[in-house]
């Protein structure tokens, strides 16, 4: 079975409660050159979206490498989806992530 490089590396990602992480995705060993990213949260059991409550700030890119916003606010025990959507040429992609909430 081929691995999914659409999931990012560091997946799945633990993160305390009480902290606030702008994590770091690095596209190199799929693509180069991202712009534009639009990073999202959801909330993995309902798939609702969590954006406006749990991320702050923007995403940036830098090289090949997207900082997604602050990611804050997580409750214990629950399992989110965050996607990091981005653009090289023409085209669009995503990437994804587990993060759960310890």
């Amino acid at each position: 079975m081929q691995p999914n490089v659409r999931e990012i590396q560091q997946s799945p990602i633990y993160q305390g409660i009480g902290e606030a992480i702008a994590w770091p995705v690095d596209v190199s060993t799929w693509v180069s050159g991202p712009t534009s990213p639009v990073v999202k949260v959801y909330r993995a059991s309902d798939n609702e979206d969590l954006t406006s409550t749990l991320l702050s700030g923007s995403a940036s890119v830098s090289g090949n490498v997207i900082t997604c916003p602050l990611l804050s606010g997580l409750t214990l025990g629950v399992k989110y989806r965050l996607e990091v959507k981005f653009t090289v040429g023409s085209n669009i992609f995503v990437a994804w992530a587990w993060v759960w909430g310890q």
